[in-house]
């Protein structure tokens, strides 16, 4: 999903449970967690979704934020989470805390500049059969208390804009991508992304209903009713209009893959690593040039050409 906050997950999951609980780290483990937990509640309250999964409650009943303005907001949000994180570094005396500190503070940096490229370079697209699936999911599933089941449905309802205030999430997407159709050089999603989303959505659908129906929850069919047909309107909307804008070829932009790789800790571009993997390969293959003759001879043969000892 594009431009919205999704901070690095190995960072979090660093500063808030790896550390070991000894008796004498308490207070700098606490101090760290609070810094985290202030993170992971900006995080949740733009995709409160997720916000069981990572540790924020009392977003049950919330929605995905798809609302005008969201890019802008969530920019403005990350900038102040940014500078409040940038003041309780100054203030922080543990080096440990101020480790976690620093490691958030990156953490909101990569996610600012991945927001800036992605909306500089993409199309936004939304696969909302799983987001909503997921939405119902995670509130109806045996391992969730029983008391949380009936924040579901008021997530529907939200979902298909029956609830006050609220505008159906399928026409927030449509509002949200189609409002960028007309900004020259953006790239559309892969297509085999798209196409395997539409294949699924069904089975996403069918699977909010069984859900639902398989708790003793009351009233919800006219709602699910309406959401699914929300719901399927969105697919054929998508085929009519993202899949014709879909690319053909599974590679991100120069920017954005360059990008992905610093997110994922490597440091050279794109074009430094291709130099590499270019000079690996000669660098084997005048090994085996050097070798072809000896290990021809070895086998009782006369050749000097490597690729004629491979066939061998």
């Amino acid at each position: 999903m594009n431009y919205l906050l999704r901070l690095s997950a190995a960072a979090l999951f660093f500063s808030v449970v790896s550390f070991p609980a000894f008796a004498q780290e308490q207070d700098w483990v606490a101090e760290s967690n609070q810094h985290a937990q202030f993170v992971l509640e900006l995080l949740a309250s733009f995709g409160p979704e997720g916000a069981g999964r990572i540790g924020v409650d009392g977003l049950d009943e919330e929605i995905l934020d798809l609302n005008p303005g969201v890019y802008e907001r969530g920019m403005d949000a990350l900038s102040e989470v940014r500078a409040e994180l940038v003041e309780r570094l100054e203030a922080a005396e543990h080096p440990k805390v101020r480790q976690d500190l620093e490691i958030l503070i990156q953490s909101i940096d990569d996610n600012i500049t991945t927001s800036e490229l992605e909306r500089e370079n993409m199309l936004p697209y939304f696969n909302l059969n799983q987001t909503i699936f997921q939405g119902v999911r995670a509130l109806i599933d045996p391992q969730v208390p029983r008391e949380r089941y009936p924040a579901a449905i008021v997530r529907i309802e939200k979902y298909a804009g029956l609830a006050d205030g609220y505008t159906p999430l399928v026409q927030l997407a449509i509002d949200r991508t189609s409002e960028r159709f007309d900004v020259d050089g953006l790239v559309g999603p892969y297509r085999g992304e798209v196409e395997q989303d539409l294949e699924r959505a069904e089975t996403m659908i069918a699977g909010i209903e069984e859900r639902l129906a398989g708790t003793d929850l009351q009233g919800w069919e006219e709602t699910y009713s309406t959401l699914a047909s929300q719901m399927r309107e969105y697919n054929d909307w998508v085929r009519a209009e993202i899949l014709p804008r879909a690319r053909d070829d599974y590679r991100l932009p120069p920017a954005m893959y360059a990008n992905a790789l610093r997110n994922w800790g490597v440091d050279a571009s794109p074009d430094e690593l291709i130099e590499q993997a270019t000079k690996g390969y000669m660098d084997i293959r005048n090994e085996m040039e050097a070798l072809a003759p000896v290990v021809a001879r070895a086998h009782g043969y006369e050749t000097d050409d490597y690729r004629e000892v491979i066939a061998l």
